[in-house]
């Protein structure tokens, strides 16, 4: 085989290896940051319903952020049911022109019912190191 030839696969070989290692590096950035949100929570052991009437999760740690959207068709009365055995829960629940129809920190159990008028709410949970439960109910 003549000497060119060669040198012509051996460059080639040498750029498909430096394309492939390009893609792959983009590849693994890429997923490294997906992970890298401001609202990411962490949880360990535990178990979230969302139902058409209820909002709920109990864990064994919650330390970020949740957060949910619903619409209400009338004047409505929302049970919110918070258990804390440590660390504090953030709950706040807001309209969706940023209205705050309640906020509130717990480091202790609460009951109490939060009246919200017809439209879209948000119910934003954050947990610092929070091992409990919550649940909002209407």
């Amino acid at each position: 085989m003549d000497r060119k030839k060669l040198k012509r696969k051996s460059i080639g070989r040498v750029i498909n290896k430096g394309i492939i290692l390009l893609v792959l590096t983009c590849i693994c950035i890429s997923l490294l940051l997906t992970g890298c949100t401001g609202r990411s929570s962490k949880t360990l052991g535990s178990l979230e319903v969302v139902k058409d009437n209820e909002l709920r999760m109990s864990y064994y740690l919650f330390d970020g952020n949740k957060e949910y959207k619903h619409t209400f068709s009338e004047d409505t009365a929302v049970s919110v049911d918070i258990g804390t055995n440590e660390g504090e829960l953030k709950v706040e629940i807001m309209s969706e022109d940023g209205d705050e129809a309640y906020s509130g920190n717990f480091t202790d159990s609460q009951q109490f019912t939060v009246n919200v008028k017809e439209g879209t709410y948000k119910f934003i949970v954050t947990g610092s190191e929070h091992f409990g439960y919550y649940c909002f109910n209407w």
